[in-house]
């Protein structure tokens, strides 16, 4: 795997997840994989390498930052929640205080995608209210 030695956007991989999927992160670095799970409720970020538990901590913070060491490098595992209201999340690895990788997901909107269409019983019964309303306003004839 190729480390880089920048901060630079195109270091970034998007991807747009499901709710399930927001809060789990995988890499591949030096033959192991090191895979950071998240919990929406309880708060517990968990850190694997290789499905073995390596270390866990609570936070309810929009950042959070666990080190462990692999093959006598220290690592470090950025978890940051960057825009809650789009539910954007980056995860950053660092190895020897160099940046390696950030993965950013994305909730998958569809409202931004599709426009909604009103099927035609919708534009029925919206047609019999209006009307409704209209008559039940209105002053009675004759009067």
């Amino acid at each position: 795997m190729e480390v880089s030695r920048d901060n630079k956007k195109h270091d970034v991989k998007a991807e747009t997840v499901t709710f399930k999927e927001l809060l789990i992160f995988e890499f591949a670095e030096a033959g192991h994989r090191i895979k950071l799970d998240s919990s929406k409720f309880s708060g517990k970020v968990l850190l694997f390498i290789d499905d073995k538990v390596v270390t866990s901590k609570y936070s309810f913070r929009r950042k959070c930052s666990l080190d462990f060491n692999l093959n006598k490098d220290i690592y470090e595992v950025e978890f940051n929640a960057a825009a809650m209201f789009n539910a954007e999340i980056y995860c950053t690895l660092i190895k020897n205080g160099i940046h390696v990788k950030t993965i950013k997901k994305a909730l998958h909107n569809e409202s931004k995608n599709e426009t909604k269409k009103l099927k035609p019983w919708e534009i029925v019964l919206i047609w019999i209210l209006t009307w409704g309303l209209l008559y039940s306003i209105s002053p009675p004839y004759g009067v």
